[in-house]
């Protein structure tokens, strides 16, 4: 699979080169569907792997959803995953600490058979001087999201073929027991306009990466 994956040298020369005692922070950007998650589960696979120890792991902005009571008060559950639904002052405190804390670190975590966040669910350790984040909206030049891109040391943002995002936005959502139309609905309503917003992010992302179709 690294054969695929033409930006994994850049990044591994990076992080090998770099002088900081910080984590190295690499950020995963895409639109819903975009296969975001699935690269953040590899990526520290493979360079673990390849640098023969445990210096990489992964970290997700869905653990910043806020809660669905506090949505449903707002009268904002339906539009959940839209920008303004995640608690972007929470999230970015835990990146500064993820960055620059050498010790072991707890995050919440999105538990999506509860469909809301829960806290201390995974656990960054001290030897994970790498950490993959993947979220939508990570590069989004829109206040308070735009500044978190200076916080990364590498991105990269990952463009897939409409048709194929639709499909499994389509998957995703029959599976967790939509009907189809309630799918279609919240495809309109929140996964398409979001993709939109976060397609104009790419241009601040330092590589776009065009998968082939069977990767998700």
């Amino acid at each position: 699979m690294s054969a695929d994956l033409p930006f994994l040298a850049d990044i591994l020369h990076l992080f090998q080169s770099g002088q900081s005692e910080n984590r190295f922070l690499v950020g995963i950007i895409g639109a819903p569907a975009s296969g975001k998650s699935y690269l953040a589960a590899k990526l520290p696979v493979l360079i673990n792997r390849q640098l023969d120890a445990e210096i990489a792991t992964s970290f997700a902005m869905d653990a910043y959803h806020y809660q669905n009571d506090f949505l449903l008060d707002q009268g904002i559950h339906p539009h959940k995953g839209c920008h303004f639904t995640f608690d972007v002052k929470g999230f970015t405190e835990k990146l500064v600490e993820i960055k620059e804390g050498n010790g072991d670190i707890l995050c919440p975590i999105y538990d999506r058979s509860l469909h809301n966040p829960t806290p201390n669910g995974h656990q960054i350790k001290s030897s994970h001087r790498m950490v993959m984040v993947e979220g939508n909206y990570l590069l989004a030049n829109i206040f308070p999201w735009n500044s978190l891109k200076y916080i990364f040391n590498y991105t990269l943002f990952i463009e897939v073929d409409p048709d194929i995002q639709y499909e499994r936005l389509l998957d995703r959502h029959t599976s967790t027991g939509k009907s189809e139309k309630e799918a279609e609905a919240k495809i309109r309503r929140t996964d398409l306009p979001n993709a939109e917003l976060i397609e104009k992010s790419k241009i601040r992302a330092d590589y776009i990466f065009h998968p082939q179709a069977n990767f998700k």
